[in-house]
């Protein structure tokens, strides 16, 4: 692999990385707040999209 490819890869990786930062702040914020869920229900599930190799969670 070159070096340009090489250094578009950690930036594609960095940007996702930031970009999941930023989902995990928000849904830090609705849960730490409280929220403003319309409804009885106020429970929210948070699924892995990928399990490691080895099968542990």
């Amino acid at each position: 692999m070159c070096l340009d490819a090489k250094v578009m890869r950690v930036i594609v990786i960095q940007k996702t990385l930031i970009e999941h930062a930023e989902k995990v702040r928000q849904v830090k914020t609705v849960l730490e707040e409280g929220g403003n869920f319309s409804g009885i229900y106020k429970k929210v599930q948070l699924k892995p999209l990928k399990w490691d190799d080895e099968g542990e969670e």
